[in-house]
């Protein structure tokens, strides 16, 4: 009980003399809550209990590259740190100390929890934030050195190309971690690779990569958590141009990506302080054989033989409110694809479909290269309404259903039913201003 009344009475001293000081200058005196990256504890690639989806008992440490290992964002806790530059730790409040008769504890620990609160909240609300990282292995400028046996000029270059990349996504990962240094937040940090179960506990997502990173975060995520899309290697058109004769210059796609290393800062900012809000983009739900899959697609939905060259044998009709609302079209074809608005932009729109305002709730569907077209040819290409869905019967030996492409991927054989709607929950997205004000 002494140890209890002393350690009291020695932070109330604590709390008096910066309530003194800061009454003497207001205006010269604000602490801030800061992030103090020498406490970090075990990442969750580590085997840290609170790993993404995962319980207390964590498989043993997993050996990592050193690439990988410098570069995870560990949870932090969090540091008040004085005018004067001294630092002390914020542990959470002790129980009330048991002190019958005494209105000293009682008032103590009342202006201790209040002092705390202050000061967190002087700078911005606290958020849990995850982030996810596109694994540096996505660049393989070693691997390939060590295969090529050509020393020519374009090969290096190449080579010199991937290298690059890889050094602009690791400075852009390292510039993030900074920023979120600065910040009253916590923060964990998983590479895309590692993740596999359902996203939770945590406030915004952001994403380090480009839109594949974003697409598998998606599938691990209902409409209850905000994403933010940093892409990390973009596209110089300068670049691109200089080595069109030689080889690919293009970088990372961020189509959904609403900040770069630039501008994260300043977007993360409007975030946490609230002056600015995600959009919601609608997903495709998808049954097999009447039981859902429990991953919702952002981009698009690919039903395929698995040999690009062998056709396609599949029927499909549009309902609406449990009645057909249109005709059963029978295929031969190169296979089906199914839409979002988010991603009529990509395959869909390379095949000759439409681009759709980013935040519409239909969907766009289109048979891939039929064969005899006949008269219903106008049926192969269209649009489901948010409260229609599509009802296929697959009639190949074997088939790939492939969710957002090569991400997620199902077996399907013949006789199997899938059905596709936008009854999926709705992904919240901090989408780049220009898609938002293209969205007529």
């Amino acid at each position: 009980m002494g140890e209890k009344r002393t350690c009291e009475r020695e932070f109330c001293i604590l709390v008096e003399a910066a309530e003194r000081v800061r009454s003497e200058d207001p205006k010269s005196v604000k602490g801030s809550i800061k992030i103090n990256p020498t406490l970090a504890k075990p990442t969750s690639r580590f085997g840290h209990p609170n790993r993404v989806g995962q319980s207390a008992k964590s498989p043993k440490p997993v050996p990592l590259p050193p690439a990988d290992r410098d570069f995870l964002l560990n949870s932090c806790d969090f540091l008040f740190i004085s005018p004067q530059g001294n630092a002390e730790l914020l542990p959470p409040p002790p129980p009330p100390p048991s002190c019958p008769g005494s209105s000293r504890s009682d008032d103590c620990l009342q202006r201790r929890e209040t002092f705390l609160k202050n000061e967190v909240e002087e700078e911005m609300v606290l958020k849990r934030l995850l982030m996810l990282l596109k694994p540096f292995d996505a660049y393989p400028s070693h691997e390939l050195a060590a295969l090529s046996s050509s020393n020519s000029r374009k090969a290096m270059q190449v080579l010199r190309f991937l290298y690059d990349r890889m050094l602009v996504h690791r400075n852009a990962i390292t510039f993030c971690r900074n920023i979120l240094m600065k910040k009253a937040v916590k923060s964990r940090v998983v590479f895309r690779s590692d993740l596999s179960q359902p996203i939770h506990d945590v406030d915004l997502v952001i994403t380090i990569g480009g839109d594949g990173t974003l697409l598998q975060a998606s599938h691990l995520m209902d409409d209850s958590i905000p994403v933010l899309g940093v892409n990390s290697d973009p596209t110089r058109p300068d670049e691109v141009e200089k080595f069109s004769e030689e080889f690919d210059a293009t970088r990372s796609t961020g189509y959904l990506c609403a900040a770069t290393a630039n501008n994260f800062e300043l977007i993360l900012d409007d975030i946490l302080e609230n002056r600015s809000g995600p959009s919601e983009l609608a997903r495709i739900a998808v049954n097999l054989n009447s039981k859902p899959i429990s991953t919702y697609a952002l981009n698009d939905v690919l039903l395929a033989h698995p040999c690009p060259s062998r056709a396609s044998r599949f029927s499909f009709r549009i309902m609406q409110n449990g009645e057909p609302s249109s005709s059963l079209l029978h295929s031969r074809s190169s296979g089906l694809r199914v839409s979002t608005a988010a991603g009529s932009t990509a395959a869909m729109l390379s095949a000759g479909g439409f681009a759709m305002p980013v935040l519409s709730k239909e969907l766009q569907y289109m048979v891939r290269e039929p064969i005899s077209l006949g008269p219903s040819s106008h049926l192969m290409h269209g649009f489901m309404k948010s409260d229609e869905t599509m009802n296929v019967t697959w009639f190949c030996r074997e088939g790939f259903l492939y969710i957002d492409g090569s991400h997620v991927v199902h077996s399907i054989q013949h006789g199997d039913t899938i059905n596709l709607s936008s009854r999926a929950p709705k992904l919240k997205v901090f989408l780049p201003p220009h898609l938002l004000s293209h969205n007529v």
